[in-house]
């Protein structure tokens, strides 16, 4: 039951930072073209698509990664007599760092994806 309601509140505290950190200002007020869809993220190729999805993602892993380190060091201090406890910390500590390391390397790979497509 305690996992229920940690778990419940990670996720609410995981939408409130996607409704208030991310910025989701997707208008389409400038858009005069009678009845055609707009361009969203006013991109002019996907190559600036892709980045500002990776600035979007990086703006909401960042505090959910420290959500992440501050669950693993809780997993790791109360547990230590029970080492089922400290092996879910060290996965934890490890897939969280993994996921952001792969994240940051993500701006990196566009850039070379696109270097080699021009």
């Amino acid at each position: 039951m305690k996992n229920y309601y940690l778990s419940t509140a990670l996720l609410g505290l995981f939408i409130a930072i996607m409704v208030v950190i991310v910025p989701f200002n997707v208008q389409a007020d400038h858009c005069d073209e009678g009845g055609i869809v707009c361009n969203p993220f006013e991109s002019e190729n996907f190559d600036q698509i892709l980045t500002r999805i990776t600035r979007i993602l990086a703006v909401t892993a960042l505090p959910v990664y420290g959500i992440m380190i501050g669950i693993a060091v809780y997993n790791l201090i109360t547990g230590s007599v029970d080492p089922s406890r400290r092996k879910k910390a060290k996965k934890i500590f490890l897939y969280s760092t993994l996921g952001l390391f792969m994240l940051l390397l993500a701006s990196g790979i566009i850039a070379i994806v696109g270097g080699i497509f021009g």
